[in-house]
């Protein structure tokens, strides 16, 4: 699962930000510790333009951040304003280029593993205004999901869910959805692999190995996230974040039962990470022509 220094579990102390949150709340209230502590002057965030529709844009402001927040739903765009797609994936690339035109400076990034590593691999080429990405906050990240009407119909029969009633979605061991009368349904992640984007299937990256930190709902209890603190970077966010109160962590009766849970989080990672790494080295052997193969993480 990549280089990290530890494992935890924690949540927002925003009682606005934990309504509204998909786990959590601890990537929201991380990015306002750094945009009111002015270590940031903005944030590439995704913002949700409807029930499938995303868009990328450069929060500014502690509003603009927890409007972003979370993975609830309002309103809804018409399949055309989308490109004929259906998808819950948000490019945010050519947002980080648009920055060069712009007098932002000390900006932090939230992106998938592919995202993450594109910018990483921006830096260490130098390639400009990647210099300008002072921040990396990942997601874990299994897949992402795109399909047309007629996968959308053949999807709402296949789960018996009519996709204008979610007002949620998560996944952790599962597909959890949301519907508007509170019911939530859990689906296994096999059953929605026909409309996962083809693209996730060769990524190796589960856990978001390039990122400062990397967080999830994998392993943690309800209300909480899963935080992986990786380099020395996000330490300093993190703790800067718990120290000022903008996050608090899991309680636990004792130092036993901390390491226990902790235990099985990183299990939980790890065993999320081998699985996408073995699906995408045999998705890249059959795409190669030559026979699937076992993966390590």
């Amino acid at each position: 699962i990549g280089d990290y220094q530890r494992i935890t579990s924690a949540q927002t102390t925003n009682k606005k930000i934990r309504r509204i949150c998909t786990d959590g709340g601890v990537v929201t209230s991380l990015l306002l510790y750094l945009l009111e502590r002015n270590l940031i002057n903005g944030a590439i965030v995704s913002k949700k333009m409807g029930r499938f529709a995303r868009k990328a844009i450069v929060a500014r402001t502690r509003e603009e951040l927890i409007e972003a927040a979370g993975s609830t739903f309002s309103g809804s765009l018409h399949l055309e304003e989308l490109g004929g797609k259906y998808t819950t994936y948000t490019p945010i690339l050519s947002t980080v280029k648009s920055l060069e035109k712009g007098y932002l400076h000390d900006i932090a990034v939230v992106g998938t593993p592919c995202q993450i590593k594109a910018i990483r691999k921006m830096q260490c080429l130098g390639v400009i205004p990647a210099h300008l990405i002072k921040y990396t906050i990942g997601l874990f990240c299994i897949e992402n999901f795109s399909f047309d009407d007629i996968a959308r119909e053949m999807l709402e029969k296949k789960l018996n869910v009519n996709l204008e009633e979610i007002v949620k979605l998560n996944i952790k061991d599962d597909f959890i959805i949301t519907l508007t009368k509170g019911l939530t349904i859990h689906i296994p992640l096999e059953e929605v692999h026909e409309v996962a984007r083809p693209a996730c299937f060769t990524c190796k990256d589960f856990s978001n190995e390039y990122a400062d930190i990397s967080v999830g709902g994998l392993g943690s209890s309800n209300g909480y996230t899963t935080t992986l603190i990786r380099t020395e970077v996000g330490a300093s966010i993190y703790d800067g974040a718990l120290r000022e109160g903008y996050i608090q962590e899991r309680a636990f009766e004792n130092a036993e039962e901390g390491k226990l849970e902790k235990t099985k989080m990183f299990a939980k990672i790890v065993s999320f990470a081998r699985r996408k790494r073995i699906r995408a080295e045999e998705r890249l052997s059959e795409l190669a022509g030559g026979e699937g193969v076992g993966g390590k993480v």
